[in-house]
Protein backbone atom coordinates (compact mmCIF):
# COMPACT_ATOMS: atom_id res chain seq x y z
CA UNK A 1 0.00 0.00 0.00
CA UNK A 2 1.52 3.24 -1.08
CA UNK A 3 0.39 6.77 -0.52
CA UNK A 4 0.94 9.33 -3.14
CA UNK A 5 1.88 12.86 -2.33
CA UNK A 6 -0.84 14.28 -4.50
CA UNK A 7 -2.84 17.25 -3.21
CA UNK A 8 -6.55 16.75 -2.81
CA UNK A 9 -8.04 19.07 -5.38
CA UNK A 10 -11.06 19.39 -7.55
CA UNK A 11 -9.71 19.23 -11.06
CA UNK A 12 -6.90 21.75 -10.81
CA UNK A 13 -6.40 21.67 -14.52
CA UNK A 14 -9.52 23.74 -15.03
CA UNK A 15 -8.55 26.20 -12.27
CA UNK A 16 -11.13 25.08 -9.68
CA UNK A 17 -10.59 25.58 -5.94
CA UNK A 18 -8.84 22.89 -3.89
CA UNK A 19 -11.04 20.91 -1.46
CA UNK A 20 -9.08 22.25 1.48
CA UNK A 21 -10.36 25.75 0.63
CA UNK A 22 -13.82 24.79 -0.54
CA UNK A 23 -14.77 22.66 2.50
CA UNK A 24 -14.14 25.40 5.14
CA UNK A 25 -16.00 27.89 2.96
CA UNK A 26 -19.06 25.63 2.71
CA UNK A 27 -18.92 24.85 6.44
CA UNK A 28 -18.66 28.56 7.29
CA UNK A 29 -21.68 29.37 5.17
CA UNK A 30 -23.63 26.46 6.67
CA UNK A 31 -22.76 27.48 10.24
CA UNK A 32 -23.65 31.08 9.43
CA UNK A 33 -27.08 30.05 8.12
CA UNK A 34 -27.74 27.89 11.18
CA UNK A 35 -26.68 30.78 13.44
CA UNK A 36 -28.88 33.24 11.58
CA UNK A 37 -31.88 30.90 11.89
CA UNK A 38 -31.19 30.40 15.60
CA UNK A 39 -30.87 34.14 16.19
CA UNK A 40 -34.12 34.82 14.33
CA UNK A 41 -35.86 32.11 16.35
CA UNK A 42 -34.62 33.53 19.67
CA UNK A 43 -35.63 37.05 18.61
CA UNK A 44 -39.13 35.85 17.70
CA UNK A 45 -39.46 34.06 21.04
CA UNK A 46 -38.30 37.13 22.98
CA UNK A 47 -40.76 39.33 21.11
CA UNK A 48 -43.62 36.94 21.90
CA UNK A 49 -42.66 36.89 25.60
CA UNK A 50 -42.42 40.70 25.70
CA UNK A 51 -45.78 40.99 23.95
CA UNK A 52 -47.38 38.63 26.48
CA UNK A 53 -45.86 40.49 29.45
CA UNK A 54 -47.06 43.85 28.12
CA UNK A 55 -50.53 42.40 27.52
CA UNK A 56 -50.63 41.03 31.07
CA UNK A 57 -49.57 44.40 32.48
CA UNK A 58 -52.24 46.13 30.41
CA UNK A 59 -54.91 43.70 31.59
CA UNK A 60 -53.87 44.21 35.23
CA UNK A 61 -53.95 48.00 34.84
CA UNK A 62 -57.37 47.77 33.16
CA UNK A 63 -58.74 45.62 35.98
CA UNK A 64 -57.29 47.99 38.59
CA UNK A 65 -58.80 51.00 36.87
CA UNK A 66 -62.16 49.25 36.64
CA UNK A 67 -62.09 48.47 40.38
CA UNK A 68 -61.11 52.06 41.18
CA UNK A 69 -63.97 53.41 39.04
CA UNK A 70 -66.44 51.10 40.76
CA UNK A 71 -65.16 52.21 44.16
CA UNK A 72 -65.50 55.89 43.19
CA UNK A 73 -69.01 55.28 41.85
CA UNK A 74 -70.07 53.67 45.13
CA UNK A 75 -68.46 56.48 47.09
CA UNK A 76 -70.29 59.15 45.07
CA UNK A 77 -73.55 57.24 45.41
CA UNK A 78 -73.12 57.24 49.19
CA UNK A 79 -72.29 60.99 49.19
CA UNK A 80 -75.40 62.00 47.30
CA UNK A 81 -77.57 60.24 49.88
CA UNK A 82 -76.50 62.88 52.41
CA UNK A 83 -79.02 65.77 52.33
CA UNK A 84 -76.37 68.51 52.79
CA UNK A 85 -74.41 67.20 49.83
CA UNK A 86 -77.56 66.97 47.70
CA UNK A 87 -78.56 70.55 48.40
CA UNK A 88 -75.03 71.90 47.78
CA UNK A 89 -74.73 70.05 44.46
CA UNK A 90 -78.16 71.16 43.30
CA UNK A 91 -77.34 74.77 44.20
CA UNK A 92 -74.03 74.64 42.30
CA UNK A 93 -75.74 73.01 39.31
CA UNK A 94 -78.34 75.77 39.20
CA UNK A 95 -75.64 78.46 39.34
CA UNK A 96 -73.73 76.92 36.43
CA UNK A 97 -76.77 76.29 34.26
CA UNK A 98 -78.15 79.82 34.69
CA UNK A 99 -75.13 81.73 33.37
CA UNK A 100 -71.55 81.24 32.37
CA UNK A 101 -70.16 81.49 35.88
CA UNK A 102 -66.36 81.68 36.14
CA UNK A 103 -64.84 78.83 38.05
CA UNK A 104 -63.22 81.23 40.52
CA UNK A 105 -66.69 82.37 41.64
CA UNK A 106 -67.86 78.79 42.02
CA UNK A 107 -64.80 77.92 44.08
CA UNK A 108 -65.48 80.88 46.35
CA UNK A 109 -69.16 79.96 46.83
CA UNK A 110 -70.56 78.81 50.15
CA UNK A 111 -71.77 75.49 48.62
CA UNK A 112 -68.33 74.63 47.28
CA UNK A 113 -66.75 75.33 50.68
CA UNK A 114 -69.46 73.23 52.31
CA UNK A 115 -68.72 70.29 49.98
CA UNK A 116 -64.99 70.52 50.65
CA UNK A 117 -65.52 70.36 54.41
CA UNK A 118 -67.86 67.35 54.37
Amino acid sequence: MTFSSQKTTVNTQRGELPLLVLLPLVLTILIGLIGWYGLASVERTLQEHAKQEIQNSLNAAKAGLHLWAQDMRHEVESWVKVPEVQSAIISLARQTSADEVPIAILKASREFTQLRTL
